[in-house]
Parts: structure tokens; C-alpha cells; sequence
């Protein structure tokens, strides 16, 4: 009974542990595992010591994991991974970059668009104080989106290859099926981790970008040629967009083997979908949503309900296939992770 009370203590402890870890070593199941069976060992040889030779009590092993300090300090030391470097590690600084300048640089055109494309119709003073007006309003808030993320990404200890790990672990697998009895030729080349957070980071990333400037709609040369009621429409929209980046980054953060927390997350896109259905079926009723245009003497009213119509179709099959994933989500990670550990076990042999 007494052995049986300590491994329940020493239990409780490494699953305190194991939710603190960062997303990048939940998601290997294989490191994960090496690093509690460590941390065990730890305590084990801890606890030995305190009893100085003699039988091992439940007192010297809760001794032991109080030494070994709190689960959040023992984590930490697993989030410090990467080059320190302005608070984005050097492992993301140059993909920062890239992502930040195609980002500018895409403004910075939108707002070059507009000002030649009014030079002859709007004062040419106006004109240009519109546009450093245009890229203040956009620029900054995507700036610090964007920054936020990485840092994020940063603190939590990801390297970018720890997002692509999926696509390279299933090719190891399958290069090696020859060795692996555990599937048929044929079934092992469909095991995918049932999310792909390398493209969910990038779908959160530009989908927070262009979502924020459907909220704010900093360009008002742009705004002028369109209805108060499809500008809202679309701000609305925007707002949606928004919540459903939000979710996608949030699922790259839980990691895949958090099952819970993932089909929660993917509850919460079905959610946000089925509003973006309402949005579309109220717009759909409104003559001055479907206008669209302010200005303009061509009337896309049929052409966008068409659009609409097709938008509430293919929303609607969206949340069924989300439903699928939610439901099927567990038994595609078993499979994931037994294809992953058995590549582990012959690449260690």
C-alpha cells in the first residue's frame, strides 16, 4: 500500500508537470515521455537519498518532489530553448522579417492602388495625405499583431521546424515501412496528425492580418466607393475572421495532443461559422449590402447573392467536416502517435 501511495504521489506530480510543458515537447510524444521517465528517476533517486539506506516512506518521496521544485519552474527551463534576440529567438527573426515585410510591402501597394487610381478625381493634397494616413491606420496594428505572435512563438520555446514535424516524422515512417509491421503499405501513407499546425500558424497569422484591416478599413478613398450597410457588413465579417485566426493560433499553442482542449477549439470554429451563415442569410435581405457600390451605376446585387448563397453552401459543409474531425479527432492521434513511435523506436535500433 505504501508503494502503491507513492507512485500515486509521484503520478499526480509528473501530470502537473505534463500540462505545463510547452506545445513544441507535447507534441512529441516520444521526447515527452523520455523527459517525465527522467524527472521520475530524479525523484526516485531523491527520495533513496533522504532515506539514507532505509526503507523508502511516502514522506521521503514528497520530500523529494518538493525538492525538485514547482512544475512551473521545471518547465521553464524547457521554454528557454532558442537564441535570446529582441524577444523574437533568432530561430524566427528571419521568418519574422519576411512575414512583416510581405505584409508592409502589400499595404503599401493597396494604398499606391487607390492613390493613382483617384489622382485625377480628388485633390491632389488630399489625396496624398490620404494615403500616410491609409498605411498609419494599417501598418501599426498589423505590426503589433504580428510581433505578438512571434513573440508568443518565442516564449514558448517553438523552433519552425517544430511545426512542420508532422509532414517529416510521417516520411520517416513511410521511407522505413519496410521495418513497420504495425500498418499495411497502403494505410501508412495516409497517418497525418489529425491538425497541421505549421498551416494553421500561417492561416492565423494572415487571416488576423487581413481581418484587422476589414475592421478598421483604414484606406477611405476605398471606404467612399461603397454603402455604409456593406461596410458594416463587412466589418462584421471582419470581426468573425478575427475570432476564427484567434482559434488557429490557439490550437498551435495547445498542441495536438491535448484532445480536449483541440476538439473544443474546433467547436469554437463550427460556432463562428455558423454566425458567419447568419451574417450571409441577413445580407442576403438587405438591397444596400447586396449594391455594394456607392458610386457606381453597375448594380452587382445578383451577382452577390449568387456569391452569398455559395459562401452559406460552402460554410455549411465546413462545419460538417468540422464535426468530422471533432468526433474522429482521438482515433486519428492514436494512430499518429503509434506510426510516430514505432519510426522512433527504428530509428534509435
Amino acid at each position: 500500500m505504501n508503494k502503491y501511495n507513492m507512485e500515486i504521489e509521484i503520478k499526480a506530480f509528473l501530470k502537473d508537470v505534463e500540462e505545463k510543458l510547452p506545445g513544441w515537447l507535447k507534441d512529441d510524444k516520444f521526447e515527452k515521455r523520455e523527459v517525465l521517465n527522467e524527472l521520475e528517476e530524479h525523484i526516485w533517486d531523491k527520495a533513496e537519498e533522504l532515506a539514507m539506506g532505509g526503507e523508502i516512506t511516502l514522506v521521503h518521496v514528497q520530500k523529494a518532489i518538493n525538492l525538485m521544485g514547482t512544475p512551473e519552474s521545471i518547465t521553464r527551463e524547457y521554454k528557454k530553448r532558442g537564441t535570446p534576440y529582441i524577444y523574437i529567438t533568432k530561430e524566427w527573426w528571419e521568418i519574422y522579417k519576411k512575414v512583416l515585410t510581405i505584409a508592409v510591402v502589400s499595404l503599401i501597394a493597396i494604398n499606391l492602388i487607390v492613390f493613382f487610381a483617384q489622382i485625377l478625381s480628388v485633390p491632389f493634397w488630399d489625396n496624398f495625405t490620404s494615403i500616410f494616413s491609409g498605411l498609419w491606420n494599417s501598418i501599426l496594428p498589423t505590426l503589433v499583431i504580428i510581433t505578438v505572435i512571434f513573440v508568443a512563438l518565442s516564449i514558448q520555446g517553438y523552433f519552425p521546424e517544430d511545426l512542420s514535424q508532422e509532414t517529416s516524422k510521417i516520411k520517416q515512417s513511410i521511407s522505413k515501412e519496410i521495418h513497420i509491421e504495425f500498418e499495411t503499405k497502403k494505410s501508412l501513407k495516409k497517418v497525418k496528425a489529425p491538425i497541421n499546425t505549421k498551416s494553421l500558424l500561417g492561416e492565423g497569422i494572415w487571416g488576423a492580418f487581413w481581418t484587422i484591416m476589414m475592421i478598421i478599413q483604414p484606406i477611405e478613398a476605398i471606404n467612399n466607393q461603397f454603402t455604409p450597410e456593406f461596410l458594416e457588413f463587412v466589418r462584421l465579417c471582419g470581426m468573425l475572421g478575427m475570432i476564427e485566426a484567434i482559434i488557429k493560433i490557439f490550437q498551435v499553442f495547445a498542441g495536438i495532443q491535448r484532445i480536449r482542449t483541440q476538439q473544443m477549439l474546433i467547436l469554437g470554429m463550427i460556432v463562428v461559422e455558423i454566425f458567419y451563415i447568419q451574417r450571409f442569410l441577413c445580407a442576403v435581405e438587405i438591397p444596400e449590402v447586396l449594391r455594394m457600390f456607392s458610386q457606381w451605376s453597375f448594380d452587382p446585387s445578383g451577382i452577390f447573392r449568387i456569391i452569398l448563397w455559395i459562401s452559406i453552401v460552402g460554410t455549411a459543409i465546413g462545419c460538417l467536416e468540422k464535426l468530422e474531425k471533432i468526433t474522429s479527432y482521438s482515433g486519428k492521434l492514436h494512430r499518429y502517435n503509434a506510426v510516430h513511435e514505432r519510426s522512433n523506436s527504428i530509428n534509435r535500433d
